[in-house]
């Protein structure tokens, strides 16, 4: 009757471990089941936010560019302002180099300011 009683505990300790090896293979199967779908919406997830950082870094560097850009752009139009004034001066001043133009410009810019200051001078002077 041992032998019995010691071989039926037996069968059922390896019944209960193989119970227990197939719930826990099933849990487990389970587990990586819900893991797979979390970590493909986090996958999701981050894709929408790499893409949104993307489009800020492309974003900032349009406006980099654009920044880049209006300072070129202004000594562009600059120039050609300047070489436009300089042929209308040349018409009325013919034989006259770019040299004299400049000196001209350049005193009558410094009387300008200097007018300017005094004005400005006066201005605190009376406050």
């Amino acid at each position: 009757m041992h032998t019995l009683w010691q071989f039926s505990m037996e069968k059922v300790a390896a019944t209960a471990l193989s119970a227990q090896a197939a719930k826990h293979k099933a849990e487990l199967k389970l587990r990586k089941q819900q893991h797979a779908a979390r970590i493909k919406a986090l996958k999701a997830k981050h894709k929408k936010q790499l893409a949104t950082v993307k489009a800020k870094e492309r974003a900032k560097a349009k406006v980099q560019r654009a920044i880049t850009a209006v300072p070129i752009l202004g000594i562009a139009a600059l120039s050609l302002i300047e070489k436009h004034e300089f042929d209308e001066w040349s018409e009325e001043n013919p034989g006259q180099s770019f040299e004299t133009y400049s000196l001209e410009i350049s005193e009558d810019i410094n009387t300008l300011l200097n007018d300017e200051y005094q004005s400005w001078q006066a201005q605190l002077a009376t406050q």
